[in-house]
């Protein structure tokens, strides 16, 4: 997986290659301490007001983050020009999908459960993720798990799973309706590769995404990739996620 530092963000050629080969890519300490700090401060409000209980700690979802408060931190920080312009070059200039979704999860319970998103999977709805980390995370406290280079047949099984009528946000009425009464539904689709899949399944190509606060890691929702959980009690693990949705 490389690694990257922001003085490089502003060559949006490259991270598109880089996501384009890899799947993936990491910025550490992309947000100074004092920005951390500050951003930590709103999300944890944010979990306190609007938060949900969860097996595993907390969480909550921002659907329509355009709405934001302009002084909103979340949004500030997921409105980068070089967000935008990555997205863009990578899904074919095609600019609807963007900033769809902000997701957080504050885990700190470790009961020994398995979510669903702690399966070895691929997004069954293509986007581009960018996941920041707000505390340290190693793989004792809740690091996800990639297996490298694997977007590529992610993205084959996804479009196989779904068949014809797969939704993108670029669908038009025509195709919307094909798909509601000819296409397959969401949870019909499968993606978990254990359980779907498990002729690929092979841990031993699994590696943690470990990071200091401050680091962001933007990935091709088609990686194979799990969620990580707490394996030791009296750790806990704060991140926050933005989506945006692909029409590929």
């Amino acid at each position: 997986m490389k690694t990257i530092n922001s003085s490089q963000l502003s060559d949006i050629k490259t991270l598109s290659s880089l996501i384009r080969k890899n799947g993936i890519f990491k910025i550490e300490s992309y947000l100074s301490t004092s920005e951390i700090v500050k951003l930590k401060e709103e999300v944890l409000d944010y979990h306190k007001t609007l938060g949900d209980p969860y097996p595993f700690g907390s969480t909550y979802a921002i659907n329509d983050p355009k709405r934001l408060p302009n002084e909103s931190l979340q949004k500030i920080f997921f409105s980068k020009p070089w967000m935008k312009e990555l997205f863009l070059t990578y899904n074919n200039k095609i600019s609807k999908g963007f900033f769809k979704s902000i997701y957080s999860t504050h885990d700190y319970i470790n009961n020994g459960e398995l979510g669903r998103n702690g399966f070895l999977h691929f997004d069954r709805n293509s986007s581009l993720k960018f996941f920041l980390y707000l505390s340290d995370v190693t793989k004792e406290n809740g690091a996800f798990y990639i297996q490298p280079d694997s977007h590529k047949l992610g993205k084959k099984l996804r479009e196989k799973a779904w068949g014809r009528f797969i939704p993108t946000p670029n669908d038009n009425f025509i195709k919307k309706i094909c798909q509601k009464f000819l296409g397959k539904t969401f949870n019909q689709v499968k993606n978990r590769i254990e359980i779907d899949y498990p002729e690929l399944h092979d841990s031993s190509k699994l590696i943690p995404v470990e990071g200091k606060e401050g680091t962001l890691i933007v990935f091709d929702s088609d990686i194979f990739h799990l969620g990580g959980l707490i394996e030791e009690k009296g750790l806990e693990r704060l991140v926050l996620r933005m989506h945006s949705y692909m029409s590929k």
